[in-house]
């Protein structure tokens, strides 16, 4: 089955995750048996659209003509055509097969689209940029696709195409100015070009950017704002009408989002916290017989811990990512011998970049890099960064690992998707998506039988080459 007609299938069947999940399982086979198998599996890109295949179908559909070899042909604006395979046919090879011809086109594109009056290109991508993003058999950052959108001249569709495909993110997000500014440009002729959208943001930082004193914000923007933006802003006045009317939207977070992760921190911390403690430590006994009991309980337990106070999160932090390999390190300072034994830093070169030091994990980057690490959690709880999509799918996932169970049934793996979607519904973002691949990581981890014990397997299993850990716990 080739990569593009598994994703089309994806999408086809959004609302029966359980069958594609289980069908995965399936494929897999020895999903119980071992993480390495799952971990082989993630690395390669059954399950999720490339964006080489991707920036390819979008080229393709956007100015090619199909041969009846099921090659294209492409054509651009005072260039000569440009002839290129069936990318869907057996065996093409992404990383060799018409690379250096789109990469022309590409570069082609670009310099069309993207020159300025001056004669200057303002996109700055590279020939050698172009050539490493048609080769990845991964997915891209946001932030890229956006480049690339003004690079191959795309209109919205393909922009939400490939943030949905590449990334199983949501669409253009109406709390960042710049995103409205580049809708904008997407879908009106005049202004669709780079350096037009950088005269735009220029003019609205210059005119409009709020400051942190500006964080009033109203209910149901996001609703209003996605109408809005699609119906009644027809030219450069109605924009900067509306980025002004609504600058205080844009400090950098929803209410809605930030709610549903803090709700869900609250939750587990407490529960990371209370599992640890025993009813012996308060109460002469152990028994909870009434509901008084029950809140005398839980009050002792807020005086004693502070639990609501949240101050102890580097403890929280650790358990939560307990999976993560331990390396344990001696190291001379000031003359004496210090051991250090800490998490190993998660560093890969999934994403093209050669490094000097040994690659610690084999898993693609777009799942080690999604992981909530200490510092990331204090900037999301102080709001100086948003919560991304990556950040509820994975506090929901630790969530219920915390209401652990000896064995789990079809009904708590359905629950769990269940309250998982609508979650991101209510932030105004699409379900799990299998070809994201951190979302596929868990996916894969909820039809085992032993669900987060498995996810820390297939984590475990994926770091190599890290001096002082041994595959063990590393203590």
């Amino acid at each position: 089955m080739n990569k593009i007609t598994f994703t089309e299938r994806i999408l086809e069947n959004n609302d029966e995750f359980s069958e594609k999940i289980y069908d995965i399982e399936d494929r897999l086979c020895t999903i119980e048996e071992g993480a390495q198998a799952v971990t082989e599996y993630l690395k390669r890109v059954e399950l999720s659209l490339s964006l080489g295949i991707a920036l390819r179908r979008c080229i393709c559909d956007l100015y090619g003509t199909r041969n009846s070899d099921g090659g294209y042909t492409l054509r651009l604006t005072g260039f000569d055509d440009m002839m290129v395979g069936d990318y869907l046919r057996e065996g093409y090879d992404i990383k060799k097969d018409d690379v250096e011809t789109y990469v022309k086109f590409c570069l082609a594109s670009n310099a069309l689209y993207n020159t300025d009056g001056n004669g200057e290109c303002r996109l700055n991508l590279t020939k050698a940029e172009f050539r490493r993003l048609l080769r990845l058999d991964t997915a891209c950052v946001r932030k890229k696709v956006f480049m690339l959108s003004f690079a191959l001249h795309m209109n919205t569709y393909w922009v939400t195409k490939l943030l949905n495909d590449c990334l199983g993110e949501q669409s253009y997000n109406v709390r960042d100015p710049y995103e409205i500014i580049a809708y904008f440009c997407h879908t009106h002729e005049g202004s669709h070009s780079y350096p037009s959208y950088l005269e735009l943001k220029k003019k609205y930082d210059a005119e409009i950017a709020p400051d942190a004193a500006e964080n009033t914000q109203r209910d149901n923007y996001t609703y209003d704002a996605n109408k809005k933006i699609r119906e009644e802003i027809e030219n450069e006045e109605d924009l900067f009408e509306f980025l002004s009317e609504n600058k205080a939207e844009f400090f950098k977070y929803s209410h809605t989002i930030y709610g549903e992760f803090r709700a869900m921190f609250e939750k587990a911390y407490e529960l990371s916290v209370t599992q640890n403690i025993s009813n012996d430590e308060l109460f002469d006994s152990p028994e909870l017989r009434t509901v008084d009991q029950i809140k005398e309980r839980e009050q002792r337990i807020e005086e004693a811990y502070g639990i609501h106070k949240i101050e102890n999160k580097e403890q929280f932090v650790r358990r939560m990512l307990q999976f993560i390999p331990r390396a344990t390190e001696k190291k001379e300072r000031k003359g004496r011998t210090v051991i250090e034994n800490d998490f190993i830093s998660i560093r890969n070169e999934e994403g093209g970049e050669a490094q000097d030091r040994p690659k610690t994990t084999i898993l693609p980057k777009e799942i080690t890099t999604n992981l909530l690490v200490r510092d990331r959690l204090d900037d999301l709880l102080t709001h100086k960064k948003p919560v991304e999509r990556k950040d509820l799918v994975f506090m929901k996932f630790y969530l219920f690992s915390l209401e652990a169970k000896e064995t789990y049934s079809y009904s708590d793996y359905q629950a769990f998707l269940d309250e998982c979607n609508a979650m991101l519904a209510r932030c105004g973002m699409s379900r799990l998506y299998a070809g994201n691949r951190f979302e596929n990581l868990i996916l894969l981890s909820l039809v085992s039988s032993i669900p987060f014990e498995m996810f820390e397997n297939i984590i475990d299993a994926s770091f190599i080459n890290e001096p002082g850990y041994d595959g063990e716990d590393g203590e």
